[in-house]
């Protein structure tokens, strides 16, 4: 469900679909957006949207493709994710999954200096 200038999700709608969610992990976290937003934090913030929420979320993703291309050298797999940003290519599903994830997440910079610096600050 969006959130869009036409059809607005009120905070009251969003309990009840917390309430009625079987996921207890889902419930949590729609609970906390619920109470970001009743202390005023932007919707797309409290969701994890944007901000420092989508930046972590996006470097988890990478770090879990990085896992997946089976290579134990940061740097080295640094270089194969820029690569498959740069030519759409994975190596496996999995790594494809997480880059495309992490790409909704937030913005993918296909540096692989960058991409390196991401993977040593999430350890």
């Amino acid at each position: 469900m969006a959130i869009t200038g036409r059809r607005r999700v009120t905070v009251a709608r969003l309990e009840t679909i917390a309430a009625q969610c079987q996921d207890p992990a889902l419930r949590q976290w729609l609970g906390a957006a619920i109470r970001k937003i009743g202390a005023d934090v932007d919707p797309a913030a409290a969701f994890d949207l944007r901000g420092s929420g989508a930046l972590k979320q996006r470097n988890d993703l990478l770090r879990k493709a990085a896992l997946a291309t089976g290579i134990e050298s940061e740097w080295q797999a640094a270089g194969v994710l820029a690569a498959a940003i740069q030519s759409g290519a994975a190596p496996n599903q999995i790594v494809a999954d997480c880059l495309l994830a992490a790409a909704t997440a937030a913005r993918v910079l296909n540096s692989q200096r960058t991409i390196y610096s991401i993977l040593l600050s999430t350890h």
